[in-house]
């Protein structure tokens, strides 16, 4: 009986207690919302950047697998001259999305194979000496010259 007089005076006593208020200020707000700004600043340009360099990487590859085919098709066809990309196509070579044919014409001792990527402008990357902006080409000895990252 003891016990539940003394759980009913704790109860119904009231203990007023100063609640703090919890939150954030404006002040605060608007700096973290500064500091989003500036990351976000810093890092869009690097993703940009990122992207060319997979558009560089996705024609690099391109003109290397090109240039196995012609050399696979060459071995087949050692007098030919490579001047279409059907040829290319016959001796394995598939092309990715973004890249597009542009000539081609290769034999076992001289020529070349250019290829363009469709997302590589004069405003993201360099132009390679011969070739329009966004152009790499590959020669009869497998050197392959492609745009760099501006």
């Amino acid at each position: 009986m003891a016990y539940l007089l003394l759980l009913h005076i704790q109860k119904n006593k009231e203990v007023k207690v100063m609640k703090k208020e919890k939150g954030f200020t404006l002040v605060e707000l608007l700096i973290v919302i500064a500091i989003i700004g500036i990351l976000a600043a810093i890092a869009i340009p690097q993703f940009n950047k990122y992207k060319v360099r997979g558009y560089i990487a996705a024609l690099r590859s391109d003109l290397k697998n090109g240039f196995t085919s012609a050399q696979a098709y060459l071995a087949d066809y050692p007098d030919e001259t490579i001047d279409s990309s059907a040829k290319l196509v016959r001796g394995g070579w598939k092309k990715t999305n973004g890249i597009s044919f542009i000539s081609v014409d290769l034999k076992t001792s001289d020529g070349s194979l250019v290829l363009k990527h469709q997302q590589l402008n004069a405003d993201n990357s360099t132009q390679v000496s011969g070739l329009q902006v966004g152009e790499g080409m590959v020669d009869h000895e497998g050197n392959i010259s492609v745009p760099a990252v501006k």
